[in-house]
């Protein structure tokens, strides 16, 4: 296409010029050019060089007529070093020569990874072409205690916390405590901490839980396990009673409730003689009438079973009315 657009003087001139081969990563163009260096050459040729790409002969080498150039492009691939992310150059293909050749040192706790997934001496030869992604885990340095004692001490590539207890296999039930919290993200130096819940028995509301809790008293446990205490509640045992494990936390409800009674007042019954009436006739001059009291009672229940009874107050409502009752006391003769 090129050369059907150069009239016939211009493509003589065109075919005089020296003819360069140029050999770029095995693949062969030919170029006809003036230029009197390999760079100018390449620069005819539309081919850019990045830093790390190899040239031969070099770039300032004088022009000769059928000269040979081979150009090998060097690789680009992402190098990620705790988070700095940078783009390189290089001819090697073995993960570990290229981070040589960057002088970059992997201690033996790092973790490497190449194209996403973990670099082992054991898999270096099937890298035959340079990955395009390199990501070097810095392992950090850690202390790792539970319940007090010293479990695990050196460096991890472990990310989190959380990772950090899978590596050695350290289960958390949900009622631990972990200090710094699991998801935290592994810094070098970090020290961490578990104290470990222990097991607990609560009966509360006609129920038995069984489950897990830490405090050093009965009511370190309550408050952790949300089962607070209201009004007039108690626990058996005290809630300044030390926490062991195993421990059966009995939780009382007391309710108190002031309640009304009332009873009847009996009527008295009034007796007056009349010597109107014959003897041995009665006469009922009023009806007895019974009052009414009315007794106010603190009534306590435990758990919903009654345990006592105070009497607070009485009060006559309306007091009884009594019977009247007149007997007669006269004799009568008879001829």
């Amino acid at each position: 296409m090129l050369v059907l657009g150069i009239g016939g003087w211009e493509l003589k001139t065109y075919l005089q010029r020296p003819t360069i081969t140029i050999e770029v990563n095995g693949n062969n163009y030919t170029v006809h050019t003036e230029a009197e260096t390999v760079a100018g050459a390449l620069e005819d040729a539309d081919i850019h060089l990045d830093p790390a790409d190899s040239v031969a002969p070099p770039v300032d080498t004088p022009l000769e007529p059928n000269m040979a150039i081979r150009v090998i492009k060097a690789h680009q691939l992402v190098l990620e070093i705790e988070g700095v992310v940078e783009r390189i150059y290089t001819h090697e293909t073995d993960p570990l020569a290229i981070l040589a050749e960057q002088n970059i040192t992997l201690h033996a706790e790092d973790q490497l990874y190449a194209n996403h997934r973990p670099f082992s001496h054991e898999t270096a030869s099937s890298y035959n072409a340079p990955p395009d992604h390199l990501r070097i885990v810095r392992a950090q340095h850690f202390t790792l205690f539970d319940n007090g004692t010293l479990v695990a001490e050196g460096r991890t590539t472990a990310a989190t916390v959380a990772e950090l207890l899978d590596e050695h296999q350290l289960p958390l039930y949900l009622a631990d405590h972990i200090s710094p919290a699991p998801a935290t993200p592994l810094t070098d130096g970090l020290t961490i901490n578990i104290v470990r819940s222990q097991p607990v028995f609560v009966e509360v509301d006609g129920q038995k839980i069984a489950t897990r809790a830490i405090g050093s008293t009965v009511a370190d446990v309550l408050n952790m396990l949300g089962f607070p205490l209201t009004g007039q509640d108690y626990t058996i045992p005290a809630e300044n009673t030390p926490f062991t494990p195993e421990l059966t936390i009995q939780i009382v409800r007391v309710v108190e409730t002031l309640e009304l009674q009332q009873d009847p007042i009996p009527y008295q019954t009034l007796t007056y003689p009349d010597p109107d009436l014959p003897e041995g006739v009665r006469q009922l001059v009023q009806a007895g009438q019974e009052g009414q009291s009315e007794t106010r009672i603190l009534v306590r229940r435990e758990n919903g079973r009654v345990v006592s009874h105070v009497v607070q107050s009485t009060r006559v409502v309306y007091p009884p009315v009594p019977e009247v009752v007149l007997y007669g006391t006269c004799l009568l003769y008879t001829s």
